[in-house]
């Protein structure tokens, strides 16, 4: 029977049917470390896309490094864990770019509906708190394309170090250039150093958390560096399944320098308060068609939700609030502070600035989530799930990744109730 549950939510409860629900952490990829650093891209970036933070000035990056699991618990030395790596790029210009990346070298499944269904084979049966072998094989005879991914997962030798990992895009993106030209690539980071790997028991020897205590050590000596590679499709190369791979002989252009300097001090502020979304591009980085791309996306919007404790998004963004609409109550907001009311069937949210009440809608237009849920500060508001900012006076966007404006209304007192006009 056909379900009307939307897509992001059946994700993150099948996510937490595999690895449990824990409240705080990330359906996916819960246990990981935030680090600082710079990006510097190559001349030969600059050509093929003119995305602001592909120009060659250095500019400021967070980096998350984590593990696949969403149990936070898991030991870093867990079997069929894959790595996971994620950077927000502060854009010159005031936009935040995203791309978030695997160690894995092809993803798991070709659409959702395959990966829900691979999710599904692969919850824990509660009496034996292990998969069901045969339910697993049944769905492998299905979708051979899965096994690449499953046996990367599983096997090889471990990481001894974040640092030392070469993370894959899996997805395709488009690169834009100054002329409007359009080439395809997946991208790749490499470490400088070159990889590394550690045995079993070195790795059990060296604790549940090696890896997130080697950042702290290998960086409290020096900077660390990856080489941000554009691996350039070929005619052949599928650019929406992700289940495809790529053959090493493609075409493989240096695109820059990502230098890590240090851990990020608050990890609670500075990391787990942060999506790292990957459809969060800028203008001159184009989003291919690949479902699981896109499906990622909305998954992230309901996981920082239950994480941060907001509302569920709003698929609603742009509520209609007809003219001489009242909030009762709404004229006692406190300075300093924003609240919302329904009004019409629609969320309003109304911030007090300075003593000035404005009222404006509260959905943010990049995915739907309230913006009463967010921080207010002067007059901009921040998006709670993505990090959008808006002024509250004026509706424009000051930062992405939403690109359309927010609604906003003009306020007038009566008493403590408000009269709102669109």
């Amino acid at each position: 029977m056909a379900t009307t549950e939307p897509l992001g939510e059946r994700l993150v409860t099948a996510l937490h049917g595999v690895h449990g629900e824990h409240a705080g952490f990330r359906a996916a990829h819960a246990k990981g470390t935030c680090c600082q650093g710079t990006f510097t891209a190559s001349p030969d970036a600059a050509r093929l896309t003119r995305a602001a933070h592909m120009q060659g000035t250095e500019v400021p990056v967070t980096i998350r490094f984590s593990n696949g699991s969403g149990a936070p618990t898991m030991p870093d030395y867990a079997r069929g864990d894959g790595r996971g790596v994620a950077v927000k790029f502060q854009v010159p210009g005031g936009e935040i770019a995203d791309i978030v990346g695997l160690t894995l070298p092809v993803f798991f499944a070709r659409n959702p509906d395959d990966f829900l269904d691979f999710l599904a084979a692969t919850t824990r049966d509660p009496a034996t708190n292990k998969p069901d072998l045969a339910t697993v094989m049944a769905f492998l005879e299905k979708h051979p394309e899965t096994a690449s991914a499953l046996e990367a997962a599983s096997g090889g030798a471990l990481n001894a170090s974040y640092l030392r990992c070469t993370f894959n895009s899996l997805h395709a993106f488009g690169l834009r250039d100054s002329a409007d030209n359009i080439r395809w690539m997946r991208w790749r980071l490499e470490p400088e150093d070159g990889p590394e790997t550690i045995e079993n028991d070195e790795a059990r020897e060296a604790g549940r958390d090696y890896l997130q205590e080697d950042l702290t050590t290998r960086l409290s000596q020096g900077p660390s560096a990856f080489r941000l590679l554009f691996r350039m499709a070929d005619d052949e190369d599928s650019l929406v399944d992700p289940t495809s791979p790529w053959p090493e002989s493609r075409e493989s252009v240096y695109a820059g320098r990502l230098l890590v300097t240090g851990v990020v001090q608050d990890q609670d502020a500075g990391c787990a308060q942060l999506t790292f979304d990957p459809t969060t591009v800028v203008d001159g980085i184009e989003l291919s068609d690949d479902p699981i791309l896109h499906a990622r996306s909305e998954a992230y919007s309901v996981s920082i939700a239950n994480r941060k404790g907001v509302r569920a998004p709003n698929p609603g963004v742009t509520p209609y609030i007809g003219e001489g609409v009242t909030i009762r109550g709404g004229g006692t907001v406190p300075a300093g502070e924003m609240r919302a009311f329904e009004v019409d069937g629609a969320s309003v949210a109304v911030a007090n600035v300075r003593g000035d009440l404005h009222a404006f809608q509260d959905v943010c237009t990049h995915r739907g989530c309230p913006l009463s849920d967010g921080v207010l500060d002067g007059t901009s508001v921040t998006c709670a799930c993505h990090g959008s900012i808006f002024d509250v006076l004026t509706g424009t966007v000051q930062r992405g990744p939403a690109k359309d404006p927010i609604a906003v209304y003009r306020v007038s007192r009566e008493g403590d109730d408000l009269k709102l006009e669109s």
